[in-house]
């Protein structure tokens, strides 16, 4: 068994304590944050953490050593604090967007390091969580390391750094995109009540898990529901309309933001 330690006491360190809990997950876990007040705050709510007030105390033997601190500040821990890690034969696990393996590599080196991309969906068991390991990861290392994030959603490996830029702005940015969706939609429909809120939500969770259960490609979907000249023909027909092209510039905006954060970090 491994020990879980986390470093930083912001909303996604809250996201996979509450995933750790709901998969009851009995690995030791303690946790170091800058401003020790948030640290215990934590505490307060997930009981069985163990709080530490300096940052070597944080690493223990065998531990998953979890960085979730700002991007900019990923590729800046101490060196007392690096070297603890690779002496206690632990694994550094960067949950920073933007800072690529490779750097963390180069600027860690004789280290292992697993690279992810964590997401809000931790704290129910869902979503989907990216990795990538540099080779100083062992076999063995790497079967604990997704047996343990399995159980609270999702876990792909991914080939490269492409990748996580590529399916990183699904899956972390995800929640944050479709909730616009869902809320412009219903801001659209002049929802009145929250039966009608309830009434659009259950309907898109049930149409994807139709799509999903059925396996059918979505314009199957469409074509089962749309009947010629009716009403949903009508919808459909406009939204392509006005939609068409239109996420082409969401993920080319995207796209510039990634570039323009890592060119940010790796000037540091």
């Amino acid at each position: 068994m491994r020990n879980i330690c986390i470093y930083g006491a912001g909303h996604l360190t809250k996201s996979l304590l509450k995933g750790i809990e709901f998969a009851n997950i009995r690995y030791p876990i303690f946790l170091y944050n800058r401003t020790i007040e948030r640290a215990y705050k934590l505490k307060e709510e997930f009981h069985r953490i163990n709080t530490v007030e300096c940052e070597n105390d944080l690493i223990q033997d065998n531990s998953f050593v979890f960085i979730i601190i700002p991007p900019s500040e990923v590729l800046g821990l101490p060196n007392h604090f690096t070297d603890k890690i690779r002496r206690t034969n632990s694994i550094l696990i960067s949950c920073a967007n933007y800072v690529t393996l490779s750097n963390l590599s180069i600027q860690y080196p004789d280290i292992k390091i697993i690279r992810i991309l964590p997401n809000v969906l931790w704290q129910i068991g869902c979503g989907t969580t990216l990795y990538l390991l540099n080779d100083k990861v062992d076999s063995n290392e790497k079967e604990l390391f997704v047996k343990l994030l399995a159980e609270i959603g999702e876990i792909v490996e991914v080939q490269n750094e492409d990748d996580f830029d590529r399916f990183g702005k699904i899956t972390t940015s995800g929640p944050g995109v479709f909730s616009k969706l869902t809320d412009l939609f219903l801001n659209e429909l002049d929802e009145r009540s929250e039966i009608e809120r309830e009434i659009v939500i259950k309907t898109f969770l049930s149409t994807l898990n139709y799509a999903i259960k059925s396996k059918k490609d979505f314009s199957e979907i469409i074509k089962e529901v749309a009947n010629k000249g009716g009403l949903t023909e009508c919808a459909v027909n406009e939204l392509n309309n006005q939609l068409t092209g239109k996420f082409d510039k969401v993920f080319a905006a995207m796209d510039r933001k990634i570039i323009e954060k890592r060119q940010q970090i790796e000037k540091q």
